[in-house]
């Protein structure tokens, strides 16, 4: 793989990602309860902690994408601007 198709790699898994948690942050935040009944089904959890537990994914989740997606996009713009000048 050359620099651009790391580049564009990394921009789409960007994309898809943030695509990805909007949608999850959406379903939670409209389908809150539903939510919590079925994982309370299934674990003794109080909506406190579900609620915690739900922003805490989102919030690793979206620190991930950061770390691992967007930073090292704005690595490759940086590093093949340089190679052409």
């Amino acid at each position: 793989m050359n620099l651009k198709q790391i580049r564009a790699l990394l921009g789409w898994c960007s994309v898809i990602n943030f695509a990805l948690l909007f949608l999850i942050g959406i379903i939670y935040l409209f389908f809150n309860n539903s939510l919590y009944s079925v994982f309370s089904y299934f674990m003794n959890i109080s909506k406190p902690s579900f609620e915690m537990y739900w922003l805490e994914v989102l919030a690793v989740w979206k620190i991930g994408v950061w770390v691992f997606f967007i930073i090292p996009y704005f690595a490759t713009v940086i590093v093949s601007n340089k190679e052409t000048k």
